[in-house]
């Protein structure tokens, strides 16, 4: 951040040396939304495919049954838990270090939020 006075040049020495470190953050912080997208659209093609993965990849029934429907228990549980995912909480620590209001969940921010508003 330069400071102009009078024709005269201060540099806020606390500032540039803060600033990499901003530059990380938001790396960071981008990176993080970004694989919390991945992962839920992991999970939502998880839940949709699994269940038919005995037809698709000739396996036996039993396997879906006593694998696949455990794991899917999970993602629900995980999805429509009230306590926040680890992956939001971490979102919001690095918000809340870049400047940024805390969001309530991942979802309901990035996901449902943008589709009210354009109704």
């Amino acid at each position: 951040m330069w400071l102009f006075r009078r024709n005269k040049t201060y540099t806020c020495i606390a500032k540039l040396k803060e600033r990499p470190v901003q530059i990380l953050k938001l790396a960071l912080f981008y990176f993080v939304v970004l694989f919390h997208f991945l992962v839920v659209i992991i999970n939502v093609s998880a839940f949709f495919i699994l269940p038919f993965s005995w037809l698709i990849l000739h396996i036996p029934f039993w396997y879906t049954v006593f694998l696949i429907m455990p794991i899917e228990s999970l993602i629900i549980y995980l999805t429509f838990d009230k306590n926040p995912c680890p992956m939001t909480r971490l979102e919001n620590v690095l918000r809340q270090s870049l400047g940024m209001k805390k969001i309530g969940g991942f979802i309901g921010h990035y996901l449902l939020r943008k589709k009210r508003t354009s109704l």
